[in-house]
């Protein structure tokens, strides 16, 4: 059988084939300080041709020890031991750098999941996924530039003589993670780890990436798929296994699995998920303490609710000119309303406008068109030094919390930073009112010393949102806010915002791509397309009976996860 993944092949005719990866308790340590800590314990599994096996589980569980390991770089200090650890029947647990090397690219490929750091922004397209073939010194000029061209076009790349020669900041969402993909395939690996592949990307083009992935399996490839996303899992997964500090404690058919989990573990996994529980429902059974959320004292005296709406946007229109000197209207006629202590879905798909939208909003951009009313008063278009005053009034909470803090500060600074932008001078006042809002977002006052890179991905997003709670705003503004959280963090991060919605009456922007947690947060919804609203109304009534046929469409292209009665 030939490892070229470009022959078309049943997939049924691998159900005898050997396993492509065979690991068998699988283990793996680090020293720190003077002990050493397992960080996968005892973990065994093998990766068919032409099936994919889900490994999910929470953040801190070992998925991306294991998937380093299993290329040869779980990293310097590592003590691996393992029964057996093969890649198509040789045993690679003794191999050197040098030897990983030669494999990594040839016989087992690696999708990554954020595309724009991952590709190098200097270089062309072509010349990346070429560097693969360079390595491994396999084909020569005009045979590589071929098979460079053939790899985009089986990653579903659309025109790739001209996509070759772009770069990265050239290309959307979708087509940068289909790039990375044809990096990932052009040297014909016949075992792919794909990491969080879709993550970052809205329905319609998580639906290409996820029928390219079994596109590949039906061409013999084996794909190990890490990801949180329990409704990728029931949509493509042929097996499933769930990590818990380092262990596998549940492993078998997706479906089966997903369907009747036996472990409480995955039990309590599937009941954090928001799909189909309406605002004001806990996604987790354990209700924080009251005090735990009592609001904290104030600094600057928090604006009086004013009759109307927090936000009404009046046919906001952004255009942009091109190189070519054409015009760009990235936003087009859009007005919508935003209630006193209410949540508006803000979705759409790659290119829709919603970051645009968002901008305006904090007033980073000026619209060309319409304006912007916040609590009553002007906010568009306005001289800085006019908007400096009520600034602090709508905050914003970013999806990558982690590159949005200055990595040479503690917690305890990003705080005091955020509460001296919002005028408080006194020292021992900003520090009370910081391990306040540590209180507030439920996070213990020792974690003011810490480093974020030495918080989890959950209580980095806590921190976020307590810097943009610090000033006591009106309106928050989520920017996919638990994109990149496991299902029981993004569990604990959406019933916190609806905690501290419901304690201070704060009204809410919510992006995201995900739409059963949009369902979840929103009172009412916005769709996006082409820039232009194309459909509005409440969360209830949009999702029961969508009117719009692109509505329809982003809906019935979003995996999801339909729990079992």
């Amino acid at each position: 059988m030939s490892a070229n993944l470009a022959t078309n092949v049943d997939s049924r005719s691998f159900v005898d084939s050997e396993p492509l990866m065979r690991v068998a308790h699988l283990s793996v340590s680090f020293r720190r300080d003077s002990r050493w800590v397992k960080v996968i314990d005892n973990i065994s599994f093998d990766l068919q041709p032409g099936r994919i096996l889900a490994l999910v589980g929470e953040s801190g569980a070992g998925k991306s020890v294991l998937a380093r390991t299993m290329l040869g770089l779980a990293g310097e200090g590592a003590e691996i031991a393992a029964e057996r650890f093969e890649i198509e029947g040789v045993s690679v647990a003794g191999d050197t750098p040098r030897q990983w090397r030669r494999r990594r690219g040839r016989q087992i490929g690696m999708i990554l999941q954020d595309a724009l750091t991952s590709l190098d922004p200097l270089r062309s397209i072509g010349a990346e996924i070429g560097e693969t073939l360079d390595a491994h010194r396999l084909y020569a000029g005009h045979d590589r530039r071929r098979r460079v061209l053939d790899a985009m076009a089986e990653a579903g790349i659309p025109e790739p003589e001209h996509r070759a020669r772009q770069y990265s900041g050239q290309l959307s969402g979708g087509l940068r993670q289909r790039a990375l993909i044809a990096n990932a395939i052009v040297a014909n690996p016949r075992i792919l780890i794909a990491d969080e592949p879709t993550t970052a990307l809205d329905s319609s083009t998580q639906r290409q990436i996820l029928d390219l992935l079994k596109s590949l399996t039906k061409r013999g490839a084996a794909i190990l798929l890490i990801t949180h996303d329990i409704g990728v899992v029931e949509e493509i997964a042929d097996d499933v296994a769930v990590m818990k500090e380092g262990r596998i404690v549940e492993r078998g058919d997706a479906r089966e699995v997903l369907g009747a989990p036996s472990h409480p573990y995955t039990r309590s996994l599937l009941a954090a998920l928001p799909e189909g529980k309406p605002k004001g429902v806990r996604l987790l059974a354990a209700k924080p303490a009251v005090a735990a959320f009592a609001a904290p004292a104030s600094a600057a005296p928090r604006s009086p609710q004013v009759s109307g709406d927090a936000i009404v946007a009046h046919h906001l229109t952004k255009r942009y000119q091109g190189r070519d000197g054409r015009t760009l209207v990235a936003v087009d006629n859009v007005s919508f309303r935003v209630g006193h202590g209410q949540t508006l879905g803000l979705v759409g798909g790659s290119g829709a406008g919603k970051t645009t939208v968002a901008q305006i909003l904090m007033g980073f951009l000026n619209p060309d068109e319409g304006r912007i009313e916040m609590l009553g008063a002007r906010w568009s278009n306005l001289a800085e030094k006019e908007r400096r005053s009520r600034r602090r009034l709508i905050q914003m909470v970013y999806q990558d919390p982690l590159g949005s803090f200055d990595p040479r500060l503690k917690v305890e600074h990003i705080l005091h930073d955020a509460l001296d932008a919002s005028g408080l001078k006194d020292r021992s006042v900003i520090r009370r009112r910081s391990l306040e809002l540590l209180d507030f977002v439920g996070l213990q006052g020792s974690r003011l010393t810490a480093h974020p890179r030495e918080l989890s991905g959950g209580q980095r997003q806590r921190v976020a949102i307590a810097r943009a709670l610090a000033p006591q705003p009106s309106i928050l503004l989520c920017d996919e806010p638990v994109a990149s959280l496991d299902a029981t963090t993004q569990a604990q991060v959406l019933d916190l915002l609806a905690d501290i919605q419901s304690q201070l009456g704060l009204s809410i922007v919510f992006i995201s791509h995900d739409l059963g947690v949009i369902q979840h947060v929103a009172d009412t919804i916005v769709v996006l397309k082409d820039g232009r609203v194309i459909e509005q109304g409440s969360a209830q009534s949009v999702y029961a009976a969508p009117a719009h046929p692109y509505t329809r469409e982003l809906f019935a292209a979003a995996p999801r996860w339909r729990a079992r009665a």
